[in-house]
């Protein structure tokens, strides 16, 4: 009786050092991981949707019509410019500060990036434009936009020691 109380503990404490083997492999330390991660650049899976933020440029509705206050309104003292969108949420274009002192501010057209769109050509596009571009979804609704600083922030941010 002795003895197999001595085998029910010994084959208990292996399938519990077994269960910390398992769980130890599956789940390695931090410091594993992030050497692991240091030799691959993850910016090649990354898309517009990664890089945007939501709350960066200000947005305008548009009505029928679009006059100096509310250009002056929507960008709130501090924003160069504000995407004015429908109301489907779909981008229509930008206005600049430069149109406040208009009587009827021009919706400048605008590029929009789809969300799922690749790092690769996100970069080409932003470097190239002025001003954020506005980030859509499949649909053409806004979800946000992106900019210069996105870009380069991403870039280093996942890229680690190769910058």
């Amino acid at each position: 009786m002795v003895r197999v109380s001595r085998s029910w503990k010994a084959a208990r404490w292996c399938r519990s050092a077994s269960a910390r083997r398992r769980k130890s492999s599956r789940t390695p330390p931090d410091d594993y991981v992030r050497a692991f991660f240091e030799g691959i650049d993850t910016s090649r899976y990354l898309t517009a949707g990664d890089l945007m933020q939501t709350d960066v440029v200000p947005l305008m509705k548009h009505g029928s019509q679009i006059d100096a206050s509310s250009v002056s309104q929507a960008l709130n003292g501090s924003a160069d410019y504000a995407f004015v969108m429908d109301h489907e949420r779909k981008i229509r274009g930008f206005v600049c500060r430069d149109a406040i002192g208009q009587a009827s501010p021009e919706i400048n057209l605008i590029e929009c990036i789809q969300r799922t769109t690749p790092l690769d050509v996100v970069v080409s596009r932003v470097v190239a434009s002025p001003a954020p571009l506005p980030v859509v979804e499949v649909d053409g609704s806004y979800c946000g936009s992106v900019n210069k600083a996105n870009v380069l922030k991403a870039l280093t941010r996942h890229r680690g020691s190769h910058v």
